[in-house]
């Protein structure tokens, strides 16, 4: 084999496993991994170790990059749980390892770029579609399991990006630059020439718009709110830089654009605070005693827990209830729904929902369909025609509510969340440079636990569900403020910000990490390196022409 050939066949090998990748990210955690171990593998067979090592070294944006790494290992050191810092290492081992492969590897034909989003938009709608095939054929008893490979929060950011990288495409959006490309120092007329030649057909442009639209009806059914809201930042920066680069006729469409879009969310926040503030007025003092087939009701009247602005813990005659439901229904009534929950409560509510009692004659004037609605965990009537964005927004408020209500933060993902951020607080004030170590983050929690005096108990999946946090949980001041410049440094010095698709992820990226610990999952740390390394590290070379 000559040595072009060779070079050629591991070019090819490299570019297959970062698609690989691309395609695995919605889809498989294992051949996320798999992906990653062919482009380390074949970075190996391939040799030429010296000129890699200095092309890496001549790259300081991804060196200053890899260095987050840095931050872990240093944790290790003075962490007091070692498996777990040692287990941390090697699951953040890609920040690193990655970034070197990629970084180092000689440059790849124009356009992949482009290939590799639209094989992680191609992956995405598949993944859609077995979604939609499982919605029909009656195997979802639940929003989540739409994406049943990989966790919704993650899907749901990655569907965002898919979003935009499409509607860019089909745009004819190319990759900017005043003819050289600072991250490569080639000269990009000619790939922009083959990009657009093969962009140039409308039914091209037009299969762009119709996937990105699909991809948003998608990213509506997973109910996702990260996904929804990393969007919506995304939408707002785009018009904000429009306004203020643009010409007069773009920034009045931008300005209209963001004012309406300001008052829809304003309009959809108003709303869901009006209704889970609904408050049905009743006569405490003359409450009926009994049903109509002469069984005592029970009545809790020093609980405020509302549904649909009614009081859920009246008028509960539970023997009679109890019997009725397990004659129309084969799931235990002392049991658990679809999503784990109490069933009764569940059916509590959702005859509360109704403005029905809860006793034989209630439950009698509920439809099959309600019957299965309460199996599966619905809580609400009004959640079987609404839109899902809607139900998000009024599970977001009616949790909110409740938590102010009753102040217990059990079962509901909001309140529980304050719980967290409460305990984290209490860690880092006691480590507040430095942090606790790489892997002593359940110590530090068990410590804010302690000392906020928490209603929960604590568990190890009680982790404080903001990245931020949990980096200055785990490294203080110091570690974040690291973080933040080694991901803001790269960008800046390759100009990456004016790139669309890039600035779509990096909004993305540090919108859910407000959300959620993004990086904690090997999904999201996946999403966080390969997009990095494929807009920013990945080079392309101006042709590939046999010399």
């Amino acid at each position: 084999m000559t040595s072009y050939r060779r070079e050629q066949l591991h070019q090819g090998i490299f570019i297959g496993g970062l698609a690989m990748v691309a395609v695995a990210m919605p889809v498989s955690v294992y051949f996320m991994s798999v992906g990653q171990l062919l482009i380390a593998a074949n970075w190996f067979l391939e040799g030429r170790f010296a000129e890699k090592l200095r092309t890496f070294r001549a790259n300081k944006p991804a060196m200053v990059f890899s260095a987050i790494y840095l931050l872990y290992v240093l944790g290790f050191f003075y962490s007091s749980d070692k498996p777990e810092a040692l287990g941390n290492l090697v699951d953040k081992l890609p920040i690193l390892s990655l970034v070197f492969f990629v970084a180092s590897s000689r440059p790849v034909p124009p356009g992949t770029r482009k290939w590799l989003l639209l094989a992680f938009s191609g992956s995405i709608t598949v993944l859609s579609l077995i979604g939609v095939g499982l919605l029909l054929w009656g195997e979802v008893g639940d929003y989540r399991e739409l994406s049943p490979f990989v966790s919704h929060i993650r899907v749901g950011l990655m569907t965002a990006l898919s979003i935009v990288s499409l509607s860019w495409m089909g745009a004819g959006g190319f990759y900017p630059g005043r003819g050289r490309q600072p991250e490569t120092g080639t000269d990009v007329r000619k790939e922009t020439n083959r990009i657009r030649g093969f962009m140039a057909g409308g039914g091209w442009r037009l299969a762009c718009f119709v996937l990105a639209g699909w991809h948003l009806v998608y990213l509506f059914m997973l109910q996702s709110l990260s996904g929804i809201i990393a969007l919506l930042a995304v939408l707002m920066i785009i018009g904000i830089r429009t306004i203020v680069r643009g010409n007069k006729c773009w920034r009045i469409i931008s300005v209209s654009a963001l004012s309406l879009l300001a008052l829809i969310i304003a309009g959809l926040l108003a709303w869901g605070w009006t209704m889970v503030n609904l408050d049905h007025k009743e006569d405490l003092g003359q409450l009926d005693s009994h049903t109509a087939m002469g069984n005592p009701y029970q009545h809790d009247t020093t609980s405020t827990f509302r549904e649909n602005g009614k009081l859920v813990y009246l008028y509960i005659a539970p023997d009679e209830l109890r019997e009725a439901w397990e004659a129309r229904s084969g799931f235990d009534y002392m049991g658990n729904d679809l999503r784990g929950q109490e069933l009764r409560y569940t059916l509590f509510r959702f005859l509360t929902s109704k403005g029905l009692r809860k006793d034989a004659q209630g439950l009698a004037q509920l439809t099959p369909g309600e019957i299965e609605a309460v199996e599966k965990g619905i809580a609400n009537v009004n959640y079987l025609h609404w839109p899902g964005v809607l139900i998000r927004i009024h599970q977001s408020f009616w949790e909110i509510s409740e938590y102010r209500r009753e102040k217990k933060p059990e079962g509901h993902t909001l309140s529980q969340r304050v719980t967290f951020w409460k305990a984290a607080r209490e860690a880092i004030e006691k480590r507040p440079w430095f942090g606790w170590g790489t892997g002593d983050m359940l110590v530090a929690m068990q410590y804010g636990f302690d000392r906020s005096g928490s209603p929960l108990a604590f568990r190890s999946h009680m982790k404080p569900h903001n990245q931020y946090l949990s980096l200055l949980v785990l490294f203080g001041v110091v570690g974040l403020s690291w973080f933040v410049f080694a991901v803001f440094y790269a960008p800046f010095r390759l100009r990456g910000f004016s790139h669309l698709p890039f600035l779509a992820f990096f909004v993305i990226l540090f919108t859910s990490m407000f959300i959620d610990d993004t990086l904690a999952t090997q999904a999201g740390l996946t999403f966080f390196v390969f997009f990095f390394n494929v807009f920013l590290f990945l080079k392309e070379a101006a042709n590939t022409q046999k010399p």
